[in-house]
């Protein structure tokens, strides 16, 4: 951009502006939207507005109380945005919440991921979790809810590819199951509608699924399942109606 960087290691309240870089590592306050090719925030950041960026990282307690646009978002300590989060790839280690929209190209989560409205992307990967109150629309999901029992939830989810709680016993890669011990088992998550071509589930309590080919794996409580090509249903899962369309 051929503009000036802007670096707070201290406590300092700032306008808003264009920049290279700005980084802090302090209890830094922004007031105002802010463009730059690259954001740091390290310690305790605040954005009183909009961001546009590159990269947008966050390693300390960051929030942005408007949207935030980049090409890579990459959070691995707490983050909260309060619009929508629209780019390229999100990535979360850490306690990411937007309480907007989510429209980005791939969405990876080995934190605690919360979301107020939409997720839209060609790939979505959540190994740790979940809370959406909106509709996770993907080309493929895969939720694998590490965390205990009732922190992994979400209203609607829509791909063409959806596992959830997937990497069973008998199928998860050898690698899997040796450091299974490390990672420990898959959590119930529980939901309203789960729709798509191919769908496979474990660990889950949901009210309606609909797909083509569609696997009930043990764990797993539903109230409805429409099917149209094929299903399974384990003798450790719990099913209340079956509907062939």
């Amino acid at each position: 951009m051929g503009n000036r960087d802007l670096q707070i290691s201290g406590a300092g309240s700032y306008p808003g502006g264009q920049f290279d870089a700005v980084s802090i590592s302090g209890a830094g306050k922004i007031n105002g939207d802010l463009e730059c090719i690259r954001f740091s925030g390290s310690g305790s950041a605040k954005v009183h507005g909009n961001v546009i960026c590159d990269k947008f990282g966050c390693s300390g307690a960051g929030k942005v109380t408007g949207d935030v646009e980049a090409k890579e978002v990459k959070v691995s300590g707490a983050c909260k945005i309060g619009g929508d989060m629209r780019g390229g790839l999100l990535v979360s280690s850490g306690a990411t919440t937007i309480e907007g929209d989510i429209k980005c190209e791939k969405v990876t989560a080995s934190g605690v991921l919360t979301t107020g409205k939409n997720i839209e992307a060609e790939e979505v990967n959540i190994e740790g979790a979940i809370k959406n109150y909106g509709t996770i629309n993907a080309e493929k999901i895969r939720i694998e809810c590490r965390t205990g029992n009732g922190s992994c939830t979400f209203n609607e989810m829509g791909a063409s590819k959806i596992s959830i709680n997937g990497y069973n016993e008998s199928s998860r890669p050898y690698l899997f199951k040796l450091f299974g011990m490390f990672t420990g088992g898959t959590s119930v998550i529980t939901g309203n509608v789960v729709e798509g071509d191919d769908i496979y589930m474990e660990n889950a309590d949901v009210k309606m699924v609909r797909g083509d080919r569609v696997v009930i794996g043990p764990g797993c409580r539903v109230q409805q399942v429409e099917y149209r090509e094929t299903i399974e249903i384990s003798d450790k899962a719990e099913v209340i109606d079956v509907v062939k369309n």
